[in-house]
C-alpha cells in the first residue's frame, strides 16, 4: 500500500486529506480500508452542532470495536483546522476530537478526520475527511471517494 496525505491551502486555510491506494490489496489491506470507512461514516454520519465531541469519538470507537485489539490506532478522531497555514494546520491543540473533550461542536467548526489504521510491522491503510460542520451535519471539502483502487 502507498499511503498519500496532501494538503490544499488557499488564503491560510487548509484542507489535509489522506488516501491510502493500492494495486493488488490483500484481503488484510481491504478489512483496514473498510473499517477506516466505516469509522469515519459513524462519525460523519452523528456530527452536528450541539453533539458532544465524546460522543462523536465512541461512535467512531465502536466502528473499529471488532478489530480494536489487532490494530494500532491513537484513538483520537481529529483535530480542529483554521487559518494558521503555514507553519502547521493544526488549529488549536486544546480542541483534539478525544474522548476526554467534552466540549459541544457547533456549526462552521472545521476538522480534519484521520483514520489510519496499521498492524504493527506489517502494514497500514486508512483515509482521511477535512469536513465543515452545518446546522444538519457536515460537509466534505474533497470528493475524492475513499476507495483504495487508482482508479
Amino acid at each position: 500500500p502507498v499511503f498519500i496525505e496532501l494538503g490544499a491551502s488557499v488564503a491560510r486555510y487548509t484542507t489535509p486529506l489522506m488516501r491510502t491506494k493500492c494495486f493488488e490489496p490483500s484481503r488484510e489491506v481491504e478489512e483496514l480500508a473498510r473499517y477506516s470507512d466505516a469509522c469515519l461514516a459513524a462519525v460523519m454520519t452523528r456530527i452536528k452542532p450541539g453533539e458532544r465531541v465524546c460522543d462523536l469519538v465512541r461512535a467512531g470507537l465502536d466502528a473499529l470495536a471488532p478489530m480494536r485489539a489487532r490494530i494500532l490506532f491513537h484513538d483520537t478522531m481529529g483535530y480542529s483546522l483554521g487559518v494558521t497555514y503555514p507553519p502547521a494546520w493544526l488549529d488549536n491543540l486544546s480542541f483534539i476530537l478525544s474522548l476526554a473533550n467534552t466540549r459541544e461542536v457547533e456549526e462552521n467548526m472545521v476538522f480534519h478526520l484521520p483514520v489510519m489504521l496499521r498492524v504493527a510491522g506489517r502494514y497500514g491503510a486508512g483515509f482521511s475527511e477535512s469536513i465543515r460542520v452545518t446546522a444538519r451535519g457536515c460537509e466534505r471539502f474533497s470528493r475524492l471517494p475513499r476507495a483504495l483502487s487508482f482508479t
